[in-house]
């Protein structure tokens, strides 16, 4: 699937979830597409290797959110609004691993990140797999806090403290099973020679 039917496959998935397990979803649709739909659009788009078009939508996704996240709610609409006021640069620093993950994706995320993926040697493989897997993490992070902030009015310092150290307390194990995941179906699937759906995420890193 490409990253639109991925956000929409990811969105059915999460509306069954809810239906299932109501108390994981307290917003919601809200979560639903915050913790499921943006998941399959993020991941997609990562995926999509160098397709122009993939190119500019995910590029355009990431600066704008990143823009927004820097801005609302805590510099606008900020104390006005019932909001901490931002403590900076320390907010804006506490976004980095977005700004690693984007520097990435420019330089070799669209191009050797897919090459890696393909390699023959299963470390270069794995490389390629998890760097695939921070890109699109590293970005999926920015939307899918800044609406929760905005909600549920969280003080400025815990985000600040959840963005420094939360790329090590759950990212990268979340990172690590990600790609193991990614490279055993991947692996899977080019050894079963079924067929491949032109221009899908697998055909692309294919």
């Amino acid at each position: 699937m490409g990253p639109y039917a991925g956000f929409i496959a990811a969105l059915i998935g999460g509306l069954i979830g809810m239906f299932l397990a109501p108390a994981a979803f307290p917003l919601g649709i809200i979560d639903v597409f915050l913790c499921s739909a943006l998941l399959g659009l993020c991941w997609g788009w990562a995926a999509c290797g160098n397709r122009k078009e993939c190119v500019v939508a995910f590029t355009a996704w990431w600066i704008a959110w990143l823009i927004i996240a820097n801005i609302y709610p805590y510099i606008w609409p900020g104390p006005a609004a019932g909001y901490t006021p931002a403590v900076e640069p320390q907010y804006a620093l506490s976004w980095y691993y977005s700004y690693v993950g984007f520097i990435l994706y420019l330089i070799i995320g669209r191009t050797k990140v897919h090459e890696w993926t393909k390699s023959p040697r299963r470390s270069v493989q794995l490389l390629g797999f998890f760097l695939l897997c921070y890109i699109a993490w590293s970005c999926w992070q920015v939307p899918w806090k800044v609406p929760y902030i905005a909600i549920l009015y969280y003080p400025n310092w815990m985000i600040i403290a959840d963005n420094f150290l939360g790329l090590a307390v759950y990212g990268v194990p979340m990172l690590v099973i990600e790609t193991v995941i990614s490279a055993l179906i991947v692996t899977g699937l080019r050894k079963s020679k079924m067929l491949v759906v032109p221009r899908s995420c697998v055909g692309e890193i294919e």
